[in-house]
């Protein structure tokens, strides 16, 4: 296995069945940019640049920092937890469970199931506060 940054970033990509241009859509970067970064050719790309790979490939901004050299490892460290974006992975991304890529349907389910639970613990709160 590839242990470079272009190695991780062409693997997610992959994993996830998307060309380079169509990662290029997804996260503003030029596909010559995603090109060069799989292929080793910009060694250490901008935070900036990461930011916006990270978003494209469901990974975090830490783990591609990471991966840049810009971070030691955290092997030692506690773990910070990482905030994602629900609704933005069911729009962007190959979502599984237990191995099974959720098809359109099951993802249109799954946020109609996700807007009900925040809209059902949002009328939870108001309740309490009217008390």
């Amino acid at each position: 296995m590839d242990k470079s940054l272009g190695g991780y970033v062409r693997k997610r990509r992959e994993d996830m069945d998307l060309t380079i241009r169509e990662l290029a859509d997804l996260c503003g970067l030029s596909h010559a940019a995603i090109s060069m970064v799989e292929r080793d050719k910009r060694k250490k790309p901008t935070p900036e640049t990461l930011r916006k790979l990270a978003q494209g490939l469901g990974t975090s901004y830490e783990q591609l920092l990471r991966e840049a050299g810009y971070l030691d490892s955290q092997a030692d460290r506690p773990r910070k937890k990482e905030s994602v974006d629900l609704q933005w992975i069911l729009g962007h991304a190959e979502i599984r469970f237990q191995g099974k890529p959720f098809n359109e349907e099951q993802k249109q389910f799954l946020e109609i199931f996700l807007r009900t639970l925040f809209k059902k613990d949002e009328m939870g709160r108001q309740q309490r506060k009217s008390k």
